[in-house]
């Protein structure tokens, strides 16, 4: 039987890097080729619209339903979605396992498609975006 290959992804809401796994027991390898990287956020422009109160000249800014730090964090996530669908179709990987931080990780398991849900294995709620392989491995072999 063939030794199941999984992919580690720590994600937050500006970089995804990727980790794999071989084998059980084997040692865990970044790989670096398929990190990705939000682009920067364009800056706001002009002033949010008004409206006129109802009575009396006073004028109120309205608020966009959604700030435009989520909206940019959100359309990244789904573009790390989006790959990893495409990796999981392309059977890159058997398993995978998502470290995100708790606001990240709930914007992007919806987003996930059916072809990586079936290959899910675990999902981390954790920032690790800044630790290497080494420290990767521990975690893996703590659990």
């Amino acid at each position: 039987m063939k030794s199941p290959r999984t992919w580690i992804v720590i994600v937050d809401a500006h970089a995804a890097r990727f980790f794999e796994r071989l084998a059980p027991g084997s040692s865990v390898v970044e790989r670096p080729e398929l990190a990705l990287t939000a682009p920067p956020r364009a800056p706001e422009r002009g002033r949010a619209p008004r409206v006129q109160e109802s009575v009396g000249p006073a004028r109120h800014r309205i608020e966009a339903r959604t700030p435009p730090r989520v909206a940019h964090e959100r359309a990244f996530l789904e573009k790390v979605a989006q790959q990893l669908g495409s990796y999981a179709e392309a059977d890159a990987f058997d398993q995978i396992i998502i470290s995100a931080p708790a606001r990240a990780a709930g914007l992007l398991k919806p987003a996930l498609p059916r072809a990586v849900n079936a290959k899910l294995k675990d999902v981390w709620i954790k920032d690790l975006v800044h630790e290497g392989a080494p420290d990767i491995e521990r975690r893996l072999n703590d659990r």
